[in-house]
């Protein structure tokens, strides 16, 4: 074996002599990053836990117009199968705090703007529709909300936990609701 003494020199081998004595290893790493990898390890637990508990919900948005208690408006249809009568609706009007809703009935299906548009009997605009064929959501409020106003929709129609939205192949492809 080669003497350490033509290795290195004599300065470097006097520092790793000390309370053990000649042949004491260098340390590797400081102590904080044994610690600081411990502690990511715990973080990541804790950040995969709470994924797996926590649900975030679902919600289908559209246009809407309000005349008196009578609410009518457009959402996907994809969404038809999740909405039933009785289930509540946040409506929103310009410049004024959402409102609760029910709906009292869904149908018929209308494909574009400008069925949806003549259904309503305002000008939604295309920028304002989902792409693809709608539905007609009808909604009755507790009390008057407006003589007539246009505004939005925004119903909770499922939820599911947050790392299948994050992973996308985990994602249920029916629309099913995991609960």
């Amino acid at each position: 074996m080669t003497d350490p003494a033509l290795l290195f020199r004599e300065e470097a081998l006097r520092s790793q002599e000390g309370p053990a004595g000649p042949g004491r290893e260098a340390p590797v790493s400081p102590r904080w990053t044994s610690r600081a990898y411990w502690a990511l390890l715990v973080l990541l637990a804790a950040g995969l836990t709470g994924s797996a508990l926590i649900q975030v919900g679902e919600f289908a948005r559209g246009p809407a117009v309000v005349h008196g208690r009578t609410v009518e408006a457009v959402v996907p249809a994809v969404f038809g199968p999740e909405l039933r009568a009785g289930l509540p609706v946040e409506l929103t009007l310009g410049g004024r705090a959402p409102v609760t809703v029910i709906i009292g009935s869904t149908g018929p299906e209308v494909t574009g703007a400008v069925a949806a548009s003549k259904l309503l009997g305002t000008d939604v605009g295309r920028g304002a529709l989902p792409a693809g064929t709608l539905i007609v959501v009808r909604a009755v409020a507790p009390r008057d909300i407006a003589a007539a106003a246009a505004g939005t929709v925004s119903v909770q129609v499922g939820s599911q936990r947050v790392i299948v939205t994050l992973v996308t192949g985990l994602a249920p492809q029916s629309g099913a609701v995991d609960g």
